[in-house]
This record gives structure tokens, sequence and C-alpha cells, in this order.
């Protein structure tokens, strides 16, 4: 059965989203219900003026214009989940992502806009929550080595007190009893400033060539069996590392966080540059992403703005130039920072990363987590690989 063009106007007068018409001078001539009930005014407030007056400043109207105006967000005279925000009748400034489309006469000639805009301030708080919990993850890198010690110092305590039973001289057996009490001291107090008696997520930090699985696998269980623990998994592991320590796990791992950004492109560059004379195309990864990928680990970038191991951010950086002018190019066609645009490349990737911005400031991980809104257009995608030095075939 059709919808008929009274049950379509119905709709739309009805939806929850904002849904703004203005005719060729920008004077609003629609005004729905979804939009007195988040901007608040009456449609008799609305209807005859200048929709710049919803916009924080003219300026602001003039970009979304311009952006509906643009090809580079959805084609010529379509605009597709931009960035903005409206400002409501109490003078609240209310975040939307407006998708909308220029509309034409007969002539071809424009003859005005219409735009459906949708409220982003639950979807932002979600957001904030989600972030806040990234960065849990992300601390929980602390608990790594104090794990790595309790483990260690435990082994070799049993095996001494087997030996040395009834040994007056317990000197050493102090020692590492004293070393074990510190490592614990120091796990209860991450878990402290984390507020919580467990971890969500426990990550081995690095692959060691001295790695017992067995031994992992038994401290994993106790950590598990007492609450303190959740889920585990590791950081910088290949796949046949991985492999090897979960051939010892009654627990699936979860996560591999791995170093990933424009700057650091290599988990990608073999698949990118297979069969190819490019530097980039020698597997040093053993292809890692889509191991994870295909065993259900979740890749978790870390460091996403760095480059090289602790040379820097590479944001505005001069070596960095031609990147840094494609992020800000692209940063004014989406509304939102450059490193904005850094983060929404990761979370591009099919692979549908975690990322771990590093940062407890809470400005930055509001910029940042701009990106969760934004969907990259695939020739963007490879037009900020290729400005950060990398060759296609």
């Amino acid at each position: 059965m059709g919808i008929t063009q009274e049950t379509l106007e119905r709709l739309i007068a009805r939806s929850t989203d904002v849904v703004v018409a203005t005719d060729r001078k920008g004077i609003v001539v629609y005004y729905n219900d979804g939009a007195k009930r988040v901007l608040g005014y009456e449609p008799e407030e609305v209807l005859g003026t200048f929709v710049g007056y919803l916009y924080p400043s003219v300026e602001e109207a003039r970009r979304v214009a311009n952006a509906m105006r643009s090809k580079a967000l959805g084609g010529e005279g379509v605009v597709e989940t931009f960035e903005t925000s409206f400002v409501s009748k109490s003078g609240e400034h209310i975040p939307v992502a407006i998708s909308g489309t220029l509309l034409y006469d007969e002539s071809g000639q424009g003859d005005g806009t219409i735009g459906f805009a949708k409220d982003l301030r639950e979807i932002l708080r979600k957001d904030k929550l989600a972030t806040l919990g990234e960065v849990a993850i992300g601390l929980s890198h602390e608990i790594n080595n104090p794990l790595a010690v309790i483990v260690n110092q435990v082994e070799l305590l049993e095996r001494d007190v087997e030996r040395r039973a009834g040994d007056e001289d317990c000197s050493v057996e102090h020692e590492r009893l004293d070393a074990i009490r510190r490592e614990i001291g120091r796990v209860a107090g991450i878990l402290d400033r984390l507020g919580t008696d467990y971890l969500d997520t426990l990550l081995l930090h690095r692959p060691d060539a001295l790695m017992e699985p067995a031994e992992v696998a038994e401290a994993f269980s106790r950590l598990q069996s007492s609450g303190k623990v959740r889920r585990f998994g590791v950081s910088n592991f290949r796949p046949m590392q991985i492999e090897l320590l979960q051939s010892a796990l009654d627990q699936p791992l979860c996560a591999n966080q791995l170093q990933f950004g424009l700057a650091h492109t290599g988990p990608i560059d073999a698949a990118l540059q297979a069969n190819t004379g490019f530097d980039g195309g020698v597997d040093r990864d053993g292809s890692v992403i889509d191991y994870c990928r295909m065993n259900g680990l979740r890749v978790q970038a870390w460091s996403p703005l760095q480059f090289g191991m602790f040379e820097g951010n590479f944001l505005g950086h001069p070596d960095f130039a031609e990147l840094n002018h494609e992020l800000n190019n692209m940063a004014q066609v989406y509304g939102c920072s450059a490193g904005a645009i850094a983060i929404a490349w990761i979370l591009r990737h099919p692979a549908q990363m975690q990322v771990l911005l590093g940062s407890t400031d809470p400005q930055r991980l509001k910029r940042l987590s701009a990106a969760r809104t934004i969907s990259m257009q695939r020739e963007h995608w490879y037009a900020l690989y290729r400005a950060a030095g990398n060759r296609l075939p």
C-alpha cells in the first residue's frame, strides 16, 4: 500500500526530529512538532523569521548553508549528518546532526531548503560515558607490571619454601613477601582510583619471550574466580603469540591493543600494498588486524595521534604538513576539529576498533569524541592515508 502525500506530511509533522524548511531567502516556512518540542518555540514565533535566528550566530547558519552547497557531504545540494547546534528558546545550545537538501523550482533555480536535525544530547551523553569507560580500560595497562611481579614472585616463593622448609634463615622469603605485598598494594591502589573493586578487562601489555602460558592461565583463572577481573586480553601480540597463549586459557581473549593511527599505519599497509615491491608491502605483523576480526578480538588503537614510539603528536607538526593540510580541510567540511577527523579515520575501518584517547582532559575528550558522529567517505579515508605518506598500487 502506498503512502499518500497527506499521510507523509502528517508523519513529518509528528516526527520527533527537528524539521525546518526555508524559502530561497532563508525565511522559515515550515516548522514541525519535533522542532517545537526540542527548541521550545511556538510555530508562530518562528514562521516568517530568518532561519539564522535558530543558530548561535549568522556565521554558523552560513556554514551549514555552505556545507549543503558543497559536493563533499553527500553530493552537491545535499548534506548528511552535518554537526552543528541550535539555540533553544531558553538559550540552551543544542547539538544536532543535520541531513538536508536544497529545493529547486521547475526551472532548476534554488527555491529553498529542508533540513532534518537529530538532537544529539542523549547520544553525546552516552558517548561521554563510553569514552570514560575506554579511559578506564587504558588505565588497566597499569595493572600489567604489578601482575607480572606477583605471579613471578609467588612461583619463586613456593619453590623456595619447599626447599627451605625448617630453615631459620628466611630473609629471602621475607623480601619476596614484601615485594608481593607492595605489588598487591599497587593493584589495590589502581582499583581504588578507578572507583571499583574489579576490572572489566585486564590486558597483558607486551609479549614476553619467557612467558609460560600455563602460568598465565592459572593467574587469569584465580583473578576471574576471585571476581577481580571479568575478561582478559593482550596488547601488541601477533597472531601466533595469541594462539600460543589462548591454547592454555579457559577464557577467550577479548581484545588486542595495537598502536594504530594515521602516522602508524603498519598493521594495514601490507594488505593494501600486497603483491608490490613497496616497503609497506612487507608483512611485519602477521595480518594481525584481519586475525583479530576473524577470531572475535576487538582491536583497541593506542596512541592514535602519535608518530614513532615517543616522538610526539603529529597534529600541527611540521613533518606532517601535507597530512595536517588534509585534516584541516576536512575539519572544515565535517564541522569538527582536525583531531576528531584523525580519530574518525580509525573508526571508519570495518574492524570497528575502539580508540584509546589517552587523555583525562574533558575538553579534549569532548573535541575528539565528535569523531563518533562522522561518517567518513571512502575517498576522504584514502586521501588521508596517502597524505600520511603512504603509497597505493
